[in-house]
């Protein structure tokens, strides 16, 4: 029975621990389980002897606070961060790209709903998408020549998913080509977005489906999508 009630308890201790964003309201909530946890086991001893057994309940405690432990551990890593937290307009690293510059987010923004979109297309993580697209060139708000590792310091500092970061390295196929279909996507929507913008900023006419072709040909030409798994026919969709 004390085996079972630990783990019970570690397991709804990890279950509560994974749904509060709050750090105070964690680790006020880790003390109310505490303590009773601590108070639930010596009861439970009370039963069988008629003594409140604080040996007992702090064995309780601890091995609850190591089932905290481990429940914690394994369940970061089967669970993959979503996101969502990211991308909503009062995330920090949104709200961090708009006060920096305002003509860095509305051309992110252009590129992450042109990533979505492409995304939905061809039937792939399209919030994955457009989360790279909104985050791929946040870099830029930090001073530096890199600004890909400028982008990798504060993907780390906020906590961005392990595959918004590797969009972030691989949008512009120069450090390292794009290895998933989505980080291709974001590659071309960046592409096709900025040579609009050159476009217009030039005054020159010329038609935005010869410009997605000729990104498309450059792309495919280069090798650039050899790693990404997405191929010539979804990209003719």
């Amino acid at each position: 029975e004390f085996l079972y009630g630990t783990l019970i308890i570690g397991a709804f201790s990890c279950f509560v621990a994974a749904n509060i964003k709050d750090k105070i309201k964690f680790i006020i909530s880790c003390i109310v389980l505490f303590f009773i946890t601590f108070f639930i086991n010596g009861i439970f001893r009370y039963y069988d002897t008629n003594v409140f057994d604080y040996e007992f309940a702090g064995i309780s405690l601890s091995s609850v606070l190591i089932a905290l432990i481990i429940f914690m551990n394994f369940y970061a890593i089967i669970k993959p961060k979503s996101v969502e937290p990211f991308i909503k307009d009062d995330s920090e690293p949104v709200i961090d790209i708009k006060s920096k510059s305002l003509s860095l987010y509305c051309h992110s923004e252009e590129v992450a709903e042109l990533s979505k979109a492409g995304g939905d297309v061809i039937d792939c993580n399209s919030r994955l998408a457009y989360a790279g697209g909104l985050l791929h060139d946040i870099g830029k708000t930090k001073p530096g020549n890199d600004s890909v590792k400028e982008g990798l310091i504060i993907a780390n500092k906020y906590g961005m998913p392990k595959e918004i970061k590797a969009i972030m390295v691989e949008h512009d196929a120069k450090h390292r080509l794009p290895s998933s279909k989505e980080s291709a996507i974001v590659m071309l929507a960046d592409s096709v977005i900025s040579s609009l913008e050159y476009l217009k900023a030039s005054n020159k006419a010329v038609s935005e489906k010869k410009i997605i072709d000729n990104v498309f040909n450059v792309r495919l030409s280069t090798g650039a999508l050899d790693k990404s798994g997405l191929t010539v026919g979804e990209l003719s969709r």
